[in-house]
């Protein structure tokens, strides 16, 4: 008679009741039921290789001293049992309602056969190589990361590319970050292994015997999902002899031979999806599944569902359907959920991060001053298994920034996060501007809310570095800023961006910021900064992208702006932007009359405003155009009496860039004496200002002028200087400066194969800087290279 199972009041009852159902069977052995439950898993769509619980398994679950019971198992031993009138749910309803501290779940102990579970797996071959190289030269081994990147199909590669030089290769789930059960305790899987062996033990002597076993026995032991370094420590062999044992983690456990699981490459995703790559829509495909297999795999499956829809369908379902990858973000929750709440709130903040990786300054900024330093509070999370930090950097996974971004309300008021992304911009703000300040790309005369930030001085090299490392992240930024609506944000970044862009990097990205800046202040209705990023917009054209055309619209629009706010003296430095791009477009198209009449008219304005210093600039630009007019006295004249002024006023910045456009305007006139004199004023000035920039193109000037002095090692000497400035300082200008400076002097040495390799060089510098005027003056030196080439 089946006993009344919903009665039972107790485990040893229980078990009693199970080991009577188990004689009413017809007492089948431990391995025929273990059998039977794995012919019942695999008819319900687990794999074979893995549907089997061990013998020992099924024999731990009607032991009666037991105190805990798995009631997923129990289920399915009634199941394979078959006992008439036994409902398997009503047993494991049971068994969850005996255990109400939750299920202790034996472990089941698989051995792997010759057959992977997981048919289709691409890629990883180095990473195949280097984990079996670890199992081969020592005892243990780690793969380590995310949830669903693909850390158990790599094992299970690994454990059957070895399975020739061990006894047996055993699989073991630890159920880490299982919802449906709880994590395989130590000390029951350490007894399940030894009655495998049928090795006799003591109780108060498991993990010695167990070590004792694992010396002695050839035996590959893959731990799969480990949740702590306790939970496998009782495994790992103390001998380099007998076992090895590969385990599986989201984290770090301190385990020698460590190795981190990256997400898949672009190739290899197209690989595994089974997808051409110059398909349309399959990049966008396989960039949504960020390299992770279990996102593929989602991805794989709905494709074969809808064998009728193109990549291009597949990629904008993917967009639209936030839920699409639930499998994966279920994952996630697991190990986002154990954090205690102030790890919860640093995973969201830090999510905020606009790109994929970060240093421990940006984590500062968005971590605000936290009762933990930036830095162990990343190591905490690392530690989880959701952040990686590698040195000074540290870097989150796009579906781990998702879900905490899905997530952040449930652990953080929206007011901490926008104070968190509000430190954030202001710390990129200010470290970007106290770098571009000492690089040299811009002065804080030139930008009045400079002096509102807590500039820091850096080295230049130093300098250049955070450029390089950190451009993408200040782009970023400042393209969220602008979705953000944030107009002060937006505002500054793309007033830096417009330096940067100016300077060389990326012209047309921030051409579109400060397009997009000026929809942001035409939405705020602030006519201001709608002239600013006008104005910075029509420069951009003008100075870097050589588009004066597109210019001219722009640049009406500013002016316009500028002359309805031109009762503030505020609205002069605009004005001058405007007019000297104006200018300059003029005389980029050759209408230099254009260009001056420009420059003339914004002198009254300048002159005018509240600040003397504003006039220098255009004189400067003025003093260009008249010498490209062929008006050198008037141009070595206006040069000189500004020179003098500006040392009345001890406007040192002023004179350094005076004396730059007169020494090559007196050079280009002959007066050699004096533009050596002004060079050499220049040249003290910038030594002063500690101005490597300016004192580059100063020196390149003067080595122009003393070879038309005669002065050819002097030449050569100021040139070397030149270049090695150059070099430091990586500035573009200076480097197309320097190169055409270089052909001209070997021209001039009479050396015409030699100058035309210089002067091609001094082209390729010319197209890699902004200077459009550069690159046009060294093809106009080239072509006279090969004019008098041919002509010899």
């Amino acid at each position: 008679m089946v006993p009344a199972i919903e009665q039972i009041e107790t485990v040893p009852e229980f078990i009693a009741a199970l080991q009577r159902l188990r004689t009413q069977a017809g007492s089948p052995s431990y391995a025929e039921i273990a059998s039977s439950i794995g012919a019942i898993r695999t008819a319900r769509g687990l794999p074979s290789s893995h549907a089997a619980p061990g013998k020992s398994t099924v024999y731990e679950a009607f032991k009666p001293n037991r105190k805990r019971l798995d009631a997923a198992l129990i289920e399915d031993i009634v199941a394979a049992l078959d006992v008439e009138a036994a409902r398997p749910r009503q047993w494991r309803n049971a068994a969850l309602r005996l255990t109400a501290s939750g299920p202790l779940h034996l472990p089941e102990i698989v051995e792997l056969g010759r057959t992977p579970s997981i048919e289709r797996f691409v890629g990883r071959s180095e990473e195949l190589r280097i984990a079996a190289e670890h199992l081969r030269r020592s005892a243990t081994s780690s793969i380590v990361g995310l949830p669903g990147i693909g850390k158990s199909a790599l094992a299970e590669r690994v454990a059957l590319h070895l399975t020739a030089e061990f006894e047996e290769a055993l699989w073991v789930s630890m159920r880490g970050h299982s919802e449906a059960t709880s994590p395989v305790d130590p000390e029951a899987l350490a007894r399940a292994l030894l009655d495998r062996w049928q090795h006799t033990f003591e109780a108060t002597r498991v993990t010695e015997e167990l070590q004792r076993r694992l010396a002695s026995r050839r035996v590959l032991l893959v731990l799969d999902d480990a949740v702590s370094a306790a939970q496998v420590k009782p495994f790992l062999p103390v001998h380099r002899e007998g076992a090895r044992v590969l385990v599986t983690s989201r984290r770090p456990l301190g385990i020698p031979n460590e190795l981190q699981l990256d997400p898949l490459g672009h190739d290899d995703s197209l690989a595994l999806l089974d997808i051409e790559g110059d398909e349309p829509g399959a990049a966008s495909l396989v960039g949504s599944c960020g390299g992770i297999p279990l996102a593929l795999e989602v991805a794989m499956k709905r494709i074969r569902e809808r064998p009728n829809w193109t990549m291009a369908d597949h990629a904008a379902a993917f967009e639209r359907q936030g839920d699409a990858f639930d499998p994966l973000h279920q994952r996630i929750r697991g190990s986002y959920a154990a954090l205690p709440a102030e790890l919860r709130s640093a995973l969201t903040k830090l999510a905020l991060l606009p790109g994929t990786q970060g240093d421990l300054d940006q984590a500062r900024w968005l971590l605000g001053d936290a009762d933990e330093p930036s830095r162990r509070i990343l190591e905490r999370l690392a530690q989880a298994g959701l952040v990686r930090v590698s040195n000074e950097a540290w870097s989150m996974h796009d579906f781990v920034r998702s879900f905490a971004t899905a997530n952040a309300h449930e652990s953080t008021p929206p007011s901490e996060l926008q104070q968190s992304f509000n430190r954030y911009v202001e710390g990129i703000t200010t470290t970007t501007a106290s770098v571009l300040l000492s690089l040299e790309i811009l002065g804080t005369h030139r930008v009045p809310w400079l002096n509102e930030l807590a500039i820091v001085e850096f080295d230049p090299s130093d300098a250049r570095h955070w450029l390089d490392t950190h451009i993408a992240a200040v782009f970023s930024t400042a393209a969220k800023t602008v979705d953000n609506s944030d107009l002060t944000g937006a505002s500054r970044l793309s007033t830096l961006m417009y330096y940067l862009g100016l300077v060389g990097n990326d012209g047309e990205a921030s051409l579109e910021l400060q397009r997009r800046t000026r929809a942001v202040a035409e939405q705020h209705e602030d006519r201001w900064e709608q002239m600013r990023a006008l104005t910075r917009e029509a420069a951009l054209l003008v100075f870097r992208l050589g588009r004066s055309e597109e210019a001219a619209l722009p640049l009406k629009w500013a002016e316009d702006l500028c002359i309805a706010l031109i009762d503030d003296p505020a609205v002069i430095p605009s004005l001058m932007s405007v007019k000297n791009s104006q200018a300059t477009a003029a005389a980029l198209a050759n209408d230099l009359p254009g260009a001056e009449k420009a420059f003339r008219e914004l002198l009254p304005h300048v002159r005018s405003g509240p600040d003397d210093r504003l006039e220098f600039p255009v004189i400067v630009n003025l003093v260009e155009v008249l010498n490209r007019a062929g008006k050198v006295g008037e141009s070595t004249k206006l040069g000189l009496d500004a020179i003098e002024r500006a040392e009345e006023l001890g406007y040192d910045r002023e004179v350094l860039a005076l004396s730059l456009n007169l020494t090559d305007a007196l050079t280009e006139s002959g007066d050699l004496e004096t533009a050596f004199e002004i060079s050499e004023r220049g040249v003290e000035i910038a030594k002063k200002l500690q101005h490597q920039v300016q004192l580059g193109f100063l020196t390149t000037s003067r080595s122009v002028l003393a070879m038309k002095q005669g002065r050819v090692d002097d030449a050569n000497r100021d040139l070397e200087a030149a270049k090695e400035l150059a070099g430091q300082t990586r500035h573009r200008e200076l480097t197309a400066f320097a190169a055409q400076a270089e052909a001209r002097i070997v021209f001039a040495s009479g050396d015409l194969q030699a100058a035309e390799e210089a002067a091609v060089r001094a082209v390729e510098a010319g197209r890699a800087s902004a200077d459009s005027a550069r690159l046009s003056s060294s093809e106009r030196l080239l072509a006279q290279v090969r004019e008098r080439m041919a002509q010899s």
